[in-house]
Order: structure tokens, then sequence, then C-alpha cells
């Protein structure tokens, strides 16, 4: 019997680490009717800098559907109908400042593929074809 006790306990270890790893990220997504406008900058691989300023209420909807969508957060669909995103702008580096009167209230940064930065919050984000609609649709307002 004692022997059974590092083993067991060695098993209860392991089922509670997958089960912490599974949980859910607890992000929480500003509300697009908490936002007066949202900056968005695109910086490509070769530091070149496109910039973008929404303020329209139906665009802070869309772009907020998309967000919760690479999140999962959201049975709401909001596909963006664009060409194909290339390696090259897989990797660009996205920005999104989230802004209520003049104060910025969140911040988004996409870079390297999938990593995400959520104000200090760091996640790898593996919804791909989520994440390419919403850098597909940030690329096109930037343009």
């Amino acid at each position: 019997m004692i022997k059974k006790v590092p083993v067991l306990l060695n098993i209860f270890f392991l089922f509670f680490l997958l089960l912490s790893s599974c949980k859910k990220n607890n992000i929480d997504i500003v509300s697009p009717d908490n936002v007066d406008e949202i900056k968005v900058t695109v910086t490509n691989t070769m530091g070149d800098v496109k910039m973008f300023t929404v303020t329209d209420k139906k665009e802070i909807e869309r772009l907020s559907i998309k967000i919760h969508m690479v999140f999962g957060e959201t049975k709401k669909t909001s596909w963006f109908v664009a060409k194909e995103l290339t390696e090259n702008e897989k990797n660009f580096k996205y920005q999104l400042k989230f802004y209520k009167s003049t104060k910025m209230i969140q911040e988004i940064i996409i870079s390297q593929n999938n990593k995400l930065s959520v104000d200090s919050e760091k996640i790898i984000v593996d919804r791909e074809r989520e994440l390419n609609n919403l850098k597909k649709h940030l690329l096109a307002i930037t343009t």
C-alpha cells in the first residue's frame, strides 16, 4: 500500500496539471458599447507603418465581433472576404488601441503570426482562420 501512494499522487498531479492547462483564457475584451474609437496600426516586416482610426459604430462592432471570434467568445460571425494572407502578411505586427473619450482602455497586439498581447497578458491563439480573418480586415482598413 505504501508503494502505491507515490504512484497515486503522481497520477493525481498529472491529472490536475492537465485540467489546469485546459482552462479557458479569462481575458476580458472591451465591449463595443464602451468604445468611441479604435486606432489600428499595421507594421510590415520592413518597418513601414499604416494607420487608421475607426470611429464608425458599425465598423467598431464588426471589428469587435472578429476579435471575439478569435477568442471563441461569440456565436456571431463576421467573415471578411478578401484575398488570402501571404506568409509575410501573417507576420506583420497588428495593433489595436481602444479609446473611450480620450482615454485608452485596452490594447491588443498581434505579432509573430499567432502571438497576442491583450494589455499585459500574453497568449498564443490557435484559431488561425479567425485570426487571419481579423488580419485581412485590419489590412483592408489601413490601406
